[in-house]
């Protein structure tokens, strides 16, 4: 039961066994039952997270596996989309940071992971001739062609 007044120092006994008196002698047991609950939880949490995937359905090999992936109506592909997006936005920003690589895709203001995801396919969608790129040739081939760099 939900209780109104403070729960008073631990290990003051003159004050713990009046509120332990006062309670009923609960306080030990609702918090076994909170903790055994919060297990519980926790336990049948991770056995969904466990759950088999089949490793087929997000194998990104090719820009055409991109624009299938991030154009699933499925929220586990569009969670694997938006991951596969941040990891490629991360692998540029590093790259071009090191000045290993010119910068050439400027979004300004920059997009959201969805509104990047919705590019991405539309331009997939448009483009069918580069769906046979690599994953990361024609994901980055779009993105310059959607965000491209002005001439500095």
């Amino acid at each position: 039961t939900f209780r109104t007044e403070p729960r008073p120092e631990r290990g003051d006994p003159k004050t713990v066994a009046p509120y332990m008196a006062r309670s009923g002698g609960q306080g030990r047991t609702d918090m076994r039952i909170t903790t055994a609950a919060a297990a519980i939880w926790m336990a049948t949490g991770a056995a969904a997270l466990a759950q088999p995937v089949d490793l087929d359905t997000y194998q990104m090999r090719t820009f055409s596996d991109v624009v299938k992936v991030c154009a699933s109506s499925d929220e586990q592909a569009a969670q694997f989309c938006r991951g596969w997006l941040v990891g490629n936005g991360s692998l540029y920003l590093t790259l071009v940071q090191a000045k290993r690589i010119p910068q050439w895709a400027c979004a300004d203001p920059i997009p959201s992971l969805d509104e990047i995801r919705r590019a991405i396919v539309a331009y997939g969608q448009a483009n069918p001739q580069t769906g046979s790129e690599s994953a990361v040739d024609g994901f980055w081939r779009a993105a310059s062609s959607i965000w491209p760099c002005g001439k500095s």
